[in-house]
């Protein structure tokens, strides 16, 4: 059986091993650290390109910035999923339509169920808040 190093307490209070080794979370692998790297690197430099190709889906509520921000942790979640990294760009951009998309329906299925319960509401009752 394999024997611990001894452990001390850090000045921040926690415990670390007198033989150096770190024993806090590591990230789950390598790719994952290969995958927010590609995407730092392609969210930075194309940033203008994918807050263009989200504006037509943002709206009240919820901004161009706020889809792109959606999409790359979607990226980020999906990175395996690409099968070429030379298009990683273009991915991203399609994800962040695809995201988009589905603010925009659910902005659209919001705004219908508004509608709905305003022409059920009898006379003189207090209007939903807008979150509904």
């Amino acid at each position: 059986m394999k024997q611990s190093a001894p452990r001390t307490e850090t000045a921040d209070g926690e415990h670390a091993r007198e033989d150096g080794e770190d024993q806090r979370p590591q990230p789950k692998t390598d790719a994952t650290d290969d995958a927010w790297r590609a995407i730092r690197v392609v969210f930075g430099s194309h940033y203008p390109a994918l807050l263009a190709a989200a504006r037509p889906y943002a709206g009240p509520g919820t901004g161009a910035a706020d889809i792109v921000q959606e999409a790359v942790i979607v990226a980020h979640d999906r990175f395996e999923e690409l099968r070429d990294p030379a298009k990683l760009f273009p991915w991203l951009k399609r994800i962040t339509i695809n995201v988009g998309r589905s603010v925009a329906k659910r902005r659209k299925r919001r705004a219908e169920r508004l509608e709905e319960w305003a022409a059920k509401r009898a006379p003189g009752q207090p209007a939903p808040p807008p979150s509904i």
